[in-house]
């Protein structure tokens, strides 16, 4: 075990300037949700290298596996789409192309490809199978759907594990959170409601069916939901980010759009939250006169932690950085507001979460992510490589 740590930590430091060079080459080509051409032929090219056959699996999902498939199955995950936010963070690989990788993917993709790279030295070793999947469209909750509905998890998975950078924290660079058992990201049900009306001359309002005025007293009503029909403890979350209606001041408008997210940590109240909206949506409506649909448009389950894989992760990652370098979600107060569709696969495999800070606000990193100025140190990459690989070989090791 020691020996292993060791070894793995200085083949993670070995190729440390081409995992950077990665995630710079990445970054420079950012693509989004499932049009990614260029990403996936650096990827593919880079898992080539180092000796793997890759498939496609779904329509932009990669996968390259290896081990004798006789033990057991470990399954690593990196999500490699990024956000279609203009760049503002004035690094020299910044991407041009009116896309960001403002949420770190491809500091996650560089990870990936690095422990691709480290495992390849073991493969004679390995008593089992370790899948490396490469998967599009995390930001739209799209993209595990997909390649699960393309078969990704047709065999029997015993480990599963992501990691995702955070940035613009109090957590020094690659201090390394393992989530607790339970949920550890909401579900998210991203909704569009339409409300159809009648047209008519601002003059006689009567002779016309008010789908704005309709459409904001929906507005006003949900948005009491959180705070009105559902406890704290439910800790349920929902916003409305945009509303179009109208074409002109003195014209009743016929169509108003209201989209929004819903968000919860349990499966019951995330469907009693969508089925209140719904509610809403239809007896406002009729009140109104108008025809009120409501659309879930993507989303996602929440993320479930297994116990004996998160129980595990963080002995393996006490092991590879310290005690004072890791610890379970739980132990800092914390669980993450935001969603990720690698929930998709934990509902079907047990499942773990890590997050790794890339940077605190204390080290200069102040923006968190998902916002165009955000920046992350590329110090974590070879962490986190470090950690994909020497968690992947442990759980396997334990299992013999």
């Amino acid at each position: 075990m020691i020996r292993l740590k060791d070894e793995i930590i200085k083949r993670a430091d070995k190729i440390g300037d081409r995992l950077v060079d990665h995630r710079r080459r990445l970054h420079k080509i950012a693509e989004v949700g499932f049009e990614l051409p260029n990403t996936l032929e650096y990827i593919k090219a880079a898992l080539e290298k180092c000796g793997y056959e890759v498939r496609q699996v779904g329509r932009a999902g990669l996968v390259a596996e290896t081990g004798d498939g006789e033990g057991k199955t470990v399954l690593l995950r990196a999500d490699i789409d990024a956000l279609p936010i203009g760049e503002e963070s004035d690094v020299a690989y910044a991407a041009e192309n009116g896309n960001m990788h403002a949420c770190g993917h491809d500091i996650h993709t560089a990870m990936l490809l690095g422990a691709a790279e480290i495992i390849s030295n073991y493969l004679d070793k390995i008593h089992g199978r370790i899948i490396f999947v490469f998967q599009p469209a995390e930001e739209i909750l799209e993209g595990a759907k997909d390649m699960i509905e393309a078969g990704l998890l047709d065999c029997h998975i015993d480990y599963a594990m992501m990691i995702h950078v955070i940035t613009g924290t109090e957590l020094q660079v690659g201090y390394t959170v393992v989530s607790s058992e339970g949920v550890s990201a909401s579900s998210s049900d991203f909704f569009k409601i339409t409300v159809t009306g009648k047209s008519a001359h601002g003059s006689t309002p009567n002779a016309g069916k008010d789908a704005l005025g309709c459409a904001a007293r929906i507005l006003l009503s949900i948005e009491g939901l959180p705070s009105r029909e559902f406890a704290v403890s439910d800790d349920v979350t929902l916003s409305v980010g945009t509303f179009y209606s109208g074409v002109a001041a003195n014209v009743i408008a016929e169509r108003a759009e209201l989209c929004g997210t819903a968000r919860a940590y349990s499966e019951d109240v995330r469907a009693r939250l969508i089925e209140r909206l719904g509610d809403i949506t239809h007896a406002i409506s009729r009140a109104f006169g108008c025809e009120g649909e409501i659309e879930i448009t993507s989303s996602c389950p929440t993320l479930k932690n297994d116990r004996e894989c998160s129980i595990r992760t963080e002995k393996y990652a006490r092991e590879l950085f310290g005690e004072q370098m890791c610890a379970f979600s739980s132990e800092l107060g914390t669980r993450g507001g935001g969603s990720d569709d690698f929930a998709y696969i934990s509902q079907r495999a047990p499942s773990v979460m890590v997050a790794m800070s890339a940077g605190s606000v204390s080290e200069g990193y102040k923006y968190p992510i998902h916002n165009p100025r955000a920046a992350f140190s590329e110090d974590v990459i070879c962490r986190g490589a470090a950690l994909f690989a020497y968690c992947g070989l442990r759980f396997l090791g334990d299992a013999d």
